[in-house]
């Protein structure tokens, strides 16, 4: 229906409203009355100016939701750096021995590095951990921050007289300093994945 159309409807309606006097006529007003507001309600759908307001509002509610997921999205970005940087300001430089950087962020180290080396086999695909290769103690692919030498890193050092310490204290355990708690050989966890490993470095070489 067009709103002409609707209003010669509802003209209609309130005529005939009008023209039902008295209580016996009360169920059929009520009726029409009910039809009428219906009918009005119908034109508020199809009115322009309704129609517009209703598209700006849900345009700034999409708009609204877009932006209160990007401030999210940025609020879990800064939190995420925070985080980093709380991490970072507990770190000891290997190079410096200042707290708050690591060695590949030091500005005194001037030795040029691969970006990932194992220190076991030579190879950029994995580093010392990852190692499958037996491990015989040396590392020959190591370059040390301290002395700049080859074949072992920081903490093992002659030069370094405080190790992985660089503000004094050693391993929990066995007092080196060489090592933490988590990698002491004394260590009973570290007993058992001794000698699984050892059983490997012995299938490796008898393969």
């Amino acid at each position: 229906m067009t709103d002409e159309q609707y209003q010669e409807k509802i003209n209609s309606l309130e005529s005939r409203i009008s023209e039902l006097q008295g209580s016996e006529n009360k169920t059929k007003r009520k009726r029409l009355y009910h039809e009428l507001a219906q009918l009005k309600k119908n034109v508020k759908l199809i009115d322009p100016n309704l129609i517009e307001e209703k598209r700006q509002k849900d345009l700034e509610r999409r708009i609204q939701k877009k932006l209160t997921k990007k401030y999210q999205e940025i609020e879990e970005i800064k939190q995420e750096k925070k985080k980093i940087k709380m991490k970072e300001k507990d770190k000891v430089c290997l190079v410096c021995k200042k707290i708050g950087h690591t060695a590949q962020h030091c500005r005194e180290n001037v030795q040029v590095t691969v970006n990932v080396i194992c220190y076991n086999c030579g190879s950029q695909k994995h580093t010392l951990k990852d190692c499958q290769k037996p491990k015989s103690g040396s590392l020959k692919f190591a370059t040390c921050f301290v002395c700049k030498e080859s074949g072992h890193i920081s903490r093992d050092c002659p030069k370094n007289s405080k190790g992985l310490y660089a503000y004094g204290g050693g391993c929990y355990i066995c007092n080196s300093i060489h090592h933490t708690q988590a990698n002491c050989p004394q260590n009973p966890k570290n007993r058992i994945i001794s000698q699984q490993q050892q059983k490997q470095q012995d299938d490796y070489m008898s393969d």
